[in-house]
């Protein structure tokens, strides 16, 4: 599921995995809630949030992970948590997790996004 927030190449994503990337396995399974950055200016998007990553993730209340792929016009920040996805009672606690985490990022980047130099300067 995909959310936006705020403007264009800034969103919020929900993501049930069955591979489990710190696992590195499908043997477990996680769940992310994501702040994902797209288009041509996402690497210097996240130089500025990477700038403020002490304040970030202070007031998330927990360490994210920021995830920059090389040769991509994307990056995401996000935080994630093991599951296990095959176990249908575990979905709505999963579901809720989801929300809070949800609601903590928007909180957190939305305004962040809303005082953006757009376009980036060079």
């Amino acid at each position: 599921m995909n959310i936006a927030i705020d403007r264009s190449g800034f969103g919020l994503a929900a993501v049930a995995s069955l591979w489990d990337s710190m696992a590195e396995s499908y043997e477990t399974n996680e769940v992310r809630a994501e702040f994902n950055l797209t288009g041509a200016q996402a690497k210097a998007y996240l130089t500025v949030f990477e700038a403020d990553k002490v304040a970030i993730e202070t007031e998330i209340g927990q360490p994210l992970l920021w995830h920059n792929p090389p040769d991509t016009r994307s990056a995401r920040i996000y935080v994630r948590r093991t599951a296990n996805l095959r176990d249908r009672s575990s979905w709505p606690e999963l579901h809720d997790w989801l929300l809070r985490r949800l609601e903590e990022l928007r909180k957190t980047f939305a305004k962040r996004v809303r005082m953006l130099a757009l376009p980036m300067p060079e």
